[in-house]
C-alpha cells in the first residue's frame, strides 16, 4: 500500500514542480517520497540538492536536506544558497543539528570556521559558536583546531569556566595521548563550586571523567551512576563527552558502561573520539 500511496504522491509533487512549483518545501516533501522507491536515493538527493541550491530554504529544510544528500558530499558549505545566506545565529542552529556523527560534524565545522572570524557578531553568540567549534572539533579529531580556539580566549586552564576546562583537557588528551590533571581538577573545582541544578546528564558524565583523569575512581563511579539515573527517556538526545556527539538515551547508557570498564582498569578501552582521525 506504501508504494501505491508514493507512485501517487510523486505524480502529485512531478505535476507542481513541472507546473512552475519551486517552493524548497515542495522539493524536500519530493525527496522524501523518492527514498521509499527502489533505487530513489539519487532523485531524493537531486531534489536535496535543490533545496540547498535555494535561498528561501528554511534551516529546518537544510538540516533535512543536508541529512539526505550525505554531508560527505556538500564539500564548501559556501557553495550552496541555502547556507551561505544565512544569517550567523542560523549557520550556528544548523551546525549544532548536525553534531550527531563524525561526517556531519565535520562539516559543521566548516560552516562555523568563518563565523570565528566575525568581529562583529555579539560576544554571546561568538562563545556559543565557539564552544560548538570545541566540539565539534574534538568529535572529528581535529585536537589542535579545539586547542587553539579555547587558547583564543583564555590564556591559563586556571582561568578558564567549566565547559572551556573540561574540553581544554579532552583535547590535549587526544592532541598528546597524554593526560594533562590541571584544567579537569579546575572544571571539578568549577562544579564543586556550583549551587545550581546538578542533574544534567553529560555535565555529570564530564565530572566523572574529570574525576577518574585526577585519580578519583570512587567518585568517578558515583558521578557515572548519577548520570545514568538522570536518563529520563531512551530516545532522547543527549550530548555525550564519550564520542562528542549527541546519542539517544540508550547510546549514552553504554557510553557510561564503557568507561566505567575503563575505569575499572580495562586498557583496551578507549573513547572514541580518541580513535576519531582528522581529514579534509
Amino acid at each position: 500500500q506504501r508504494v501505491g500511496s508514493t507512485g501517487r504522491a510523486l505524480g502529485l509533487f512531478d505535476q507542481a514542480i513541472d507546473g512552475g512549483l519551486s517552493e524548497p518545501e515542495v522539493f524536500l516533501c519530493r525527496a522524501r517520497e523518492r527514498r521509499w522507491e527502489a533505487d530513489g536515493i539519487e532523485g531524493a538527493r537531486e531534489d536535496a540538492r535543490s533545496v540547498l541550491g535555494s535561498s528561501a530554504a528554511r534551516t529546518y529544510h537544510v538540516v533535512e536536506a543536508i541529512n539526505i544528500i550525505g554531508p560527505n558530499n556538500l564539500g564548501n558549505p559556501e557553495d550552496w544558497k541555502g547556507l551561505s545566506s544565512k544569517e550567523p545565529f542560523d549557520r550556528y542552529w544548523i551546525a549544532k543539528e548536525l553534531n550527531k556523527s563524525r561526517s556531519s560534524a565535520s562539516f559543521a565545522l566548516a560552516l562555523l570556521r568563518p563565523l570565528l572570524a566575525q568581529s562583529q557578531l555579539r560576544p554571546a553568540l561568538v562563545e556559543r559558536i565557539r564552544l560548538l567549534f570545541v566540539l565539534c572539533a574534538i568529535a572529528t579529531g581535529r585536537f589542535s583546531e579545539a586547542i587553539k580556539a579555547i587558547e583564543a580566549k583564555w590564556a591559563e586552564s586556571d582561568e578558564m569556566e567549566i565547559d572551556a576546562a573540561f574540553n581544554y583537557g579532552m583535547a590535549l588528551w587526544g592532541h598528546t595521548d597524554q593526560i594533562a590533571s590541571e584544567p579537569f581538577a579546575r572544571a571539578l573545582e568549577l562544579f564543586g563550586a556550583h549551587e545550581g541544578d546538578r542533574s544534567d546528564p553529560n555535565q555529570l558524565q564530564c565530572m566523572a571523567v574529570a574525576s577518574w583523569a585526577v585519580g578519583s575512581r570512587r567518585n568517578a563511579r558515583e558521578l557515572a551512576a548519577r548520570a545514568r539515573s538522570a536518563i529520563r527517556s531512551p530516545r532522547n538526545w543527549q550530548f555525550s563527552c564519550w564520542r562528542y556527539l549527541e546519542v539517544s538515551g540508550s547510546e549514552f547508557k553504554r557510553d557510561l558502561k564503557e568507561f566505567l570498564a575503563m575505569v575499572d582498569g580495562q586498557k583496551r578501552i578507549r573513547p572514541p573520539f580518541l580513535k576519531a582521525v582528522a581529514s579534509g
